[in-house]
């Protein structure tokens, strides 16, 4: 029992180190721009060694990963809470797409560090993506299509994750263009996004 304790105790140690480190990383990086930020920056700020954060994180892109993923879910969080103000499926399809869309282009320190460190655009990154990001976006959208579901609007033969996968790449392709008014944006979203999803067009 009492080695079950300690090492538990190790883990949870080891956690609080590296979001420690993480959280540093994040503020320099806001400080000094990402390109400008060293190892040696983020140790200073968190209050240990460059050795230190290297035992904790195997090399720099893996600590930039773990920031990356920091400021993701920061956007998930506000993305959550967006959508949960829709009570019918296509609000939450449309309206709520564009104001994710929104929240992702207004994270100019993720776009930052996404184009600096890894040399994608975000759109990029995202669309790439990896299973973290995944999940992030199936935890987001998943009461939607419960919702949807419910309504019988949305397509049975998709899954969960299939759903989120095609949300992330319109989403992405909706976040390149900047310049789109919400009702150019909600063209798009109704043409690409819906139709793919439902076998309906929106009223």
């Amino acid at each position: 029992m009492a080695g079950t304790t300690s090492t538990e105790d190790e883990n949870s140690s080891i956690e609080e180190s590296r979001t420690l480190v993480v959280e540093a990383a994040l503020r320099c990086f806001k400080r000094l721009g990402p390109q400008k930020t060293s190892m040696s920056d983020i140790a200073h700020d968190a209050g240990i060694s460059r050795k230190t954060i290297y035992r904790l994180f195997n090399d720099r892109p893996t600590l930039v990963n773990e920031v990356l993923f920091k400021l993701l879910r920061g956007m998930s969080s506000k993305a959550k809470k967006a959508l949960e103000k829709y009570s019918n499926f296509k609000d939450a399809i449309i309206e709520g797409s564009i104001e994710h869309i929104k929240i992702g282009q207004k994270e100019e320190l993720l776009q930052a560090i996404v184009k600096t460190e890894t040399n994608y655009m975000v759109e990029h990154f995202l669309v790439q993506g990896n299973e973290k990001i995944r999940n992030e976006m199936v935890k987001i959208w998943s009461p939607i299509f419960q919702l949807g579901r419910s309504e019988g609007l949305l397509r049975t033969d998709l899954s969960d994750d299939r759903l989120a996968e095609l949300i992330q790449n319109v989403h992405s392709l909706a976040r390149i263009r900047e310049d789109r008014t919400d009702e150019a944006q909600r063209a798009f979203l109704e043409d690409l996004l819906w139709a793919a999803i439902t076998n309906r067009r929106p009223d």
